[in-house]
């Protein structure tokens, strides 16, 4: 056999044994990937797509502030009743909330008119749960999560919409947060010092394992497009506590907020960015962190986030500051710049939540536990 021939067989030989190892790699890089994780037996996928931009809420309207200070606004009351956990309901049409009486109560909203008035105001027929304090509402669905008491002495029970009962939740889970589409519980079951993160329908029927924590308490808290789980401690008593991210399916983690003492998450409806709370000598102040970026930019605002929300564009948030009390400030996530009202009648706000297109704020009235509504262009530069 001449020499051309053995290099032309030489060739082909290579050539065979390259394409054989290509097609190897790439059938171990495929077997590699990690499937989606599930529950049985749920009928949505554990992790929700990020919604498209057809599904954002429509940009709130610029505002333009007059400078001089905080205006002095009285706001309106919708409600008589001494409201509990006050929330936007049915695509921005109702308000739904409970009253004192643990007795859950649906209106309309009208804003025809230059005001907005509540009306068709009904009851709905939930079985009694007496010394309710706090709902945690789900931002689909009718299900929700009823605390009783305070402190050592708080109990939660999940509403199944389904069954038209309450579950309770066993004192093993310390934290809980619902997944996007309201069916789907996440909590943290911690027991003899350890934590595990586990999911399941409402009603608690079944569960499946996440991943383990490492500390018994931790708190979490999912971003609502379900992509992101953000957790902290709240027992920490070292000068500083850090708030980690993990991926849904416990594949990946990294820590998002290092510095300082933090606690709290509140996310942005966009799913991009959070704010939180860190401890400071003047008090909990106002910070926000983008996801993506791993900026942290601080609002210059005290206040914790049980008074505060986002703007429906994700671009801004409102806070209820004590000092000076009554006054509702506008911050820019991005600038930190602020605008803001001082609400008359010594009123101060809770439980904040905005309409759909950002234009009016809902609040519950501390001083008389009434539920209110401004007007978001009567603010001002300044506090």
């Amino acid at each position: 056999m001449n020499k051309k021939a053995i290099t032309i067989l030489g060739a082909i030989f290579l050539l065979i044994v390259g394409t054989l190892g290509f097609l190897i790699f790439k059938r171990k890089s495929a077997d590699t990937t990690t499937p989606p994780v599930s529950v049985t037996p749920a009928p949505t996928p554990f992790v929700t797509p990020e919604p498209t931009i057809s599904t954002l809420p429509t940009p709130e309207p610029v505002l333009t502030p007059t400078p001089g200070g905080s205006n002095l606004v009285t706001a309106t009351q919708l409600a008589d009743d001494k409201v509990v956990s006050p929330v936007l309901f049915y695509q921005g049409n109702g308000i739904a909330y409970f009253n004192e009486s643990a007795q859950l109560y649906q209106a309309d909203l009208d804003s025809s008119s230059n005001t907005v008035t509540l009306t068709n105001k009904r009851e709905l027929g939930v079985p009694s749960k007496p010394g309710i304090t706090k709902v945690y509402w789900p931002s689909a669905g009718n299900n929700y999560v009823a605390e009783v008491g305070t402190g050592s002495n708080k109990l939660w029970s999940v509403y199944v919409s389904d069954k038209g009962a309450y579950v309770d939740l066993p004192p093993q889970i310390t934290s809980f947060n619902w997944m996007p589409d309201g069916d789907l519980l996440l909590y943290l079951w911690t027991e003899n010092g350890k934590s595990t993160l586990y999911v399941s329908p409402a009603d608690l029927s079944s569960w499946q394992k996440v991943v383990d924590f490492w500390e018994a308490d931790d708190e979490i808290s999912i971003a609502p497009n379900g992509s992101t789980i953000l957790f902290w401690r709240k027992d920490n008593t070292d000068s500083t506590n850090a708030i980690h991210l993990i991926s849904p399916d416990g594949k990946l983690f990294r820590t998002v907020v290092k510095d300082g003492y933090n606690t709290g998450v509140l996310w942005s409806p966009d799913s991009q960015k959070f704010a939180f709370n860190r401890k400071t000598s003047s008090g909990l102040e106002l910070w926000v962190a983008n996801i993506a970026t791993g900026e942290l930019q601080n609002m210059s605002v005290v206040a914790g986030l049980d008074s505060v929300v986002w703007a429906p564009n994700s671009n801004a948030l409102y806070a209820s500051t004590e000092h000076p009390a009554g006054t509702i400030i506008r911050v820019d996530a991005s600038t930190a710049s602020q605008v803001s009202i001082t609400l008359a009648n010594n009123a101060v706000a809770k439980n904040l939540f905005t309409s759909v297109d950002g234009t009016n704020l809902f609040f519950k009235n501390t001083v008389d536990g009434g539920l209110y509504v401004v007007n978001v262009s009567q603010m001002t530069v300044g506090r």
